[in-house]
């Protein structure tokens, strides 16, 4: 967030262009989440409206492969889950990172819901 409005001026003192951002959206480390694939459970080490990564054992996947997913999330009073479809963007040693199918409104509203749940609740505990 920093440099993203920093520019740059090379040795004939011009301007450079600015640098594109890097996430289209922000990533969320803070809410409680777990992903379900195959009927199996795998933490989320993060998050955003895009995509995620999980920590697990990547060898059963493939890049590009799509895979449908639920994610569960532990709102304030109740537990929600967001089945969905993502595809493998990058294997990691711990893990891999997907992105999820943008053409899903629902989705899209639910996973705000989960924002919005994490903005009211970070405000009441700051009011105590």
């Amino acid at each position: 967030m920093f440099f993203k409005n920093l520019k740059v001026k090379d040795d004939t003192n011009q301007t450079t262009q600015e640098a594109p951002p890097r996430r289209r959206f922000e990533r969320r480390q803070s809410d409680l989440c777990v992903i379900e694939i195959n009927g199996s459970n795998y933490p989320v080490e993060d998050w955003s409206l895009g995509g995620l990564r999980i920590f697990c054992d990547p060898r059963d996947v493939k890049v590009g492969e799509q895979i449908d997913v639920t994610m569960k999330f532990h709102l304030r009073d109740s537990v929600l889950r967001i089945p969905h479809r993502g595809t493998i963007i990058r294997k990691m040693m711990d893990g891999f990172a997907m992105t999820f199918d943008m053409n899903d409104a629902s989705v899209q509203k639910q996973l705000q819901q989960v924002i919005d749940d994490s903005n009211a609740a970070e405000f009441a505990n700051s009011q105590v």
